[in-house]
């Protein structure tokens, strides 16, 4: 078994795109993914002029309940977690706020106390120190996701693709970026985006 680790930012669609083609071949091709966080609020600040921000803010809520399940060594919650809150945003059109947060909690089964983690700003050390370290992965100047070889010394930023990929397709990239992260003197091959995410 391939054992992966990607870091995402909820509130990120591209990340998600990531996401849903990793779960499709998860599978056949022998890949376990365990979910961690990078932190969009802390790469851009908390600037009341961004546009994303509140939605940066809202993210930070989602990931505070993230890294309290990991701490527990909860793996399989946290993934359905993050996986529950992009089909509920991104394909199903809610905004990610407190009510989706406890919803999807409620959903899960997580209990009170973890439900309750969204408010509990002490958590957010640990959502820093999760990001600090996709960034010893991946960084300087990467955003979300960053994948990684679980237990490995370095990540990449991505991939990131604009739609839902074919089997064929989701297939081939993997074996692309299986070479990518194989490689260590890769450090970046990347072409500007010229379109939006697209979930279906």
């Amino acid at each position: 078994m391939d054992q992966l680790e990607l870091f995402v930012d909820p509130v990120c669609p591209w990340t998600w795109l990531t996401s849903r083609w990793l779960e499709s071949v998860e599978a056949e091709l022998g890949l376990t993914v365990r979910y961690s966080v990078v932190s969009l609020l802390e790469l851009n600040g908390d600037d009341p002029s961004n546009p994303w921000i509140e939605a940066m803010r809202q993210g930070r809520r989602l990931q505070r309940v993230m890294v309290r399940l990991l701490a527990a060594g909860d793996d399989a919650r946290v993934s359905a977690l993050y996986r529950a809150a992009g089909r509920a945003t991104f394909e199903g059109g809610r905004t990610l706020d407190a009510e989706l947060v406890r919803e999807l909690g409620e959903g899960l089964g997580l209990s009170d106390e973890d439900i309750a983690a969204a408010d509990d700003g002490r958590l957010d050390a640990a959502v820093v120190t999760e990001h600090q370290r996709a960034m010893r992965l991946a960084g300087p100047d990467v955003g979300s996701p960053i994948l990684a070889r679980r237990g490995g010394e370095r990540g990449f930023y991505g991939p990131i693709v604009d739609r839902p990929l074919a089997p064929d397709e989701a297939v081939r990239l993997w074996h692309i970026v299986e070479g990518v992260l194989d490689t260590p003197a890769l450090f970046e091959i990347k072409r500007g985006r010229a379109v939006e995410p697209r979930f279906a």
